[in-house]
């Protein structure tokens, strides 16, 4: 893929997590106490860090080796 196209889908895979964040957070607001739910919004949370940290890096090296 083509670098806007990796981020596009970067973006587009970020806010689907932080969106599944929102409605789990809203559901235990309401009472729902799903250890399930919570496991998978963490491990999502955890994928978009991630991700966000590679791009940081990678960023970064550029900045570094002058590339940017």
């Amino acid at each position: 893929m083509r670098e806007r196209e990796v981020i596009l889908a970067e973006n587009q895979a970020l806010r689907r997590i932080l969106k599944s964040a929102a409605h789990a957070l809203r559901s235990y607001e309401f009472g729902n106490g799903s250890p399930d739910l919570a496991r998978k919004v963490a491990a999502e949370a955890e994928l978009a860090l991630a991700m966000a940290n590679q791009r940081e890096g990678a960023v970064a090296t550029e900045v570094v080796e002058g590339r940017s």
